[in-house]
């Protein structure tokens, strides 16, 4: 097979000669422009960990899994990591290693599926922009835990004048853990208090939060220290990428590697306090009823997709930077056990600080849990609050807390810095690709797209701006993701041919992939895929925030929202039938192009030499051995 097209018996390739496909594999701009390498392999996993283990590890998983049966959720929660996510990770990171391509361009392959790759593009621009604004409110919080040298108390734990303004506010203390709003009855055993201190400084001072979006077009008003956190937080993104792959590398020994020790501290500070052990039996204990319940098996699922960071594009653009010979199914496996490994540990910090809390806290006979530690119960644990409520709480209540609240919140903010930096880079990569001379100017594009994306999250740092942020996360972010992650394996694999799509990977690594892989791709990821997407569509509930629902014409930009992205797959699936029917060649839509194949040059070159009989089929120096005319006839065979 050349790197375009099947052979079968007659000797063509899909309506196209044999020799004739070869002869049309050139080498483009983008070949004489050397794309760059990870300097080491260690760089190359280490950007994958930071990029994939982050703040929903921390907050999302824990609370999961002491409300969804314990170590009882992590069944549905493994299962899925292994039959869904660990395969679409491998395709993804099979395409980008073996193309050299971004998400946009890699779609060669199938063209009639540009749009997935556009699609992918801006939903990941849309993230870029909520991540940083966790960057930012870190900031506040990392420089706010100082005030804890000299108070002896943190800033968020008393209503002190110098944030909260004359507003009614009242002390935290911790005689009785919170009651979640959805309670319907008060309860003498939780305290219903609404204006606790630390919510009062998350809403006052940190959101500066306003009153909603009564009209269309005012965000309110910026309060200074907000926009600064925020380009302090896009200064650090534009740093660490300006020099694409090198600094992020570089940078990812450190941002990757803090929240471990941090984490690691954390657990051992706790876990010499009395109450340690009690807490982590208190949410691991398994509730085996729970997996009966179909609820549990989807937030399963939901919580891989979204951990993960499956379809962003990350994944495809950090392997295009891989040799060609990289074991990559070796790194899939290898960090899939890393992640896995790692949310088991987050889980541990979270539930020995908690059982920490429950001891020390005085008066408190039930103790602080994960669902009543902030004051909008359930809801409130899957969105940004319950990084800085929940576990500001929690931390306050440690010996040194100012300390602890520090390392937390700088942990936060390398765990946000990760995440946009790869983010940042994965949109750079496919700026490079459309115009490969821009990789000559590599710190400049950078620099314009930080002050792009920086630009458009000022709105969301303004009074009104959560209001927006959500918005654009219920909307812009949560479906289109699942809808673009179903259509990129359904492309690869229906369209694009899981056969061709394991011939390359035999071209790479000497081997096809084993059943187990194909058929996680063809069948089983698809088909959860497409389940979930219509079951969240079927249960979707018009979003609101702080309990105000939004007016009809919210409604109608977070459907523009939604489909700027999703509409782009079946959109750009007609512009590419159509330009193809005006070719008279209808069915080139759904065949790879002439410029598909392999992404490195020199094995494009063997198999053009190989195949007009120039050179002897022996690899040039330095190859791996999968470069071999076994691997190289896999585009041969009839």
């Amino acid at each position: 097979r050349p790197p375009t097209y099947d052979g079968h018996r007659n000797g063509r390739s899909r309506g196209h000669k044999r020799n004739t496909s070869i002869s049309q594999l050139h080498l483009s701009d983008e070949d004489y422009i050397e794309r760059v390498k990870w300097s080491n392999k260690a760089e190359y996993i280490f950007a994958l960990i930071g990029f994939s283990v982050g703040l929903g590890n921390l907050v999302r998983l824990p609370y999961l899994v002491a409300q969804n049966g314990g170590a009882a959720f992590f069944i549905p929660y493994t299962l899925t990591f292994i039959f869904v996510g660990m395969p679409l990770l491998y395709m993804e990171s099979s395409l980008g290693q073996y193309s050299r391509l971004s998400h946009p361009k890699v779609w060669r392959c199938a063209p009639v599926a540009a749009g997935v790759g556009i699609a992918a593009i801006l939903v990941t621009i849309m993230k870029a922009i909520s991540v940083s604004l966790t960057m930012t409110y870190s900031v506040i919080y990392f420089g706010s835990s100082f005030h804890g040298i000299t108070n002896n108390t943190l800033p968020w734990m008393t209503c002190a004048p110098w944030w909260n303004e004359g507003r009614e506010c009242t002390d935290r203390e911790f005689f009785l853990p919170r009651c979640p709003r959805n309670e319907s009855e008060v309860s003498p055993l939780c305290t219903s208090v609404g204006n606790y201190s630390t919510d009062m400084f998350w809403q006052n001072y940190v959101l500066t939060l306003g009153r909603g979006l009564d009209n269309f077009g005012n965000v309110g008003d910026w309060s200074y220290y907000l926009p600064l956190a925020l380009l302090a937080a896009w200064t650090m993104v534009c740093l660490v990428v300006c020099k694409g792959i090198r600094s992020i590398g570089k940078a990812a020994y450190v941002t990757t590697l803090l929240p471990y020790c941090v984490l690691i501290a954390i657990l051992v500070r706790a876990a010499t306090l009395a109450g340690a052990i009690p807490g982590l039996n208190q949410y691991f204990a398994p509730d085996w009823s729970k997996l009966m319940e179909p609820q549990v098996w989807r937030l399963g699922v939901e919580e891989v997709l979204f951990n993960l960071g499956i379809s962003w594009g990350a994944y495809i653009a950090l392997a295009s930077y891989n040799r060609f010979g990289n074991r990559v199914h070796i790194d899939s496996v290898s960090f899939s056990i890393v992640h896995l490994a790692t949310s088991v540990l987050y889980c541990c910090v979270v539930y020995t600080v908690l059982g920490v809390v429950h001891t020390s806290a005085p008066g408190n006979q039930l103790g602080l849990s994960l669902p009543a530690l902030s004051a909008e119960g359930e809801y409130f644990q899957y969105s940004t609050p319950a990084i800085f409520i929940a576990f500001a709480e929690a931390l306050s209540l440690l010996p040194l807390s100012w300390v602890w609240c520090a390392l937390y919140f700088l942990m936060v903010f390398t765990m946000g810095l990760n995440a946009t930096s790869i983010l940042v880079e994965t949109i750079c990569t496919a700026m490079y690709d459309a115009l490969p001379k821009l990789r000559l100017h590599k710190s400049k594009l950078s620099l314009c797209v930080c002050i792009s994306i920086y630009l458009l999250a000022l709105p969301m740092v303004s009074a009104n701006g959560a209001y927006i942020h959500h918005l654009v996360e219920e909307y812009g972010i949560k479906l289109p993701i699942i809808w673009v992650a179903l259509w990129q394996v359904v492309s690869v694999m229906w369209i694009y041919g899981y056969k061709n799509f394991s011939e390359d990977i035999s071209l790479m690594l000497g081997s096809e992939p084993n059943w187990f892989w194909k058929i996680c791709w063809i069948l089983i990821a698809p088909a959860v895929l497409l389940t979930i997407f219509i079951y969240s569509i079927v249960i979707w509930t018009f979003p609101m925030y702080n309990q105000i629902p939004y007016k009809e014409w919210g409604h109608w930009i977070g459907y523009i929202l939604a489909g700027i992205s999703a509409v782009q797959v079946p959109l750009w699936a007609v512009i590419m039938i159509f330009a193809y029917c005006c070719k008279r060649k209808m069915l080139g839509a759904v065949h790879p192009t002439n410029s598909w194949g392999p992404g490195d040059p020199k094995v494009r070159r063997t198999i053009l030499e190989q195949e007009a009989g120039i050179t002897s089929g022996r690899p040039h120096s330095g190859y791996r051995e999968a470069y071999t005319d076994q691997t190289i006839n896999a585009y041969n065979q009839e």
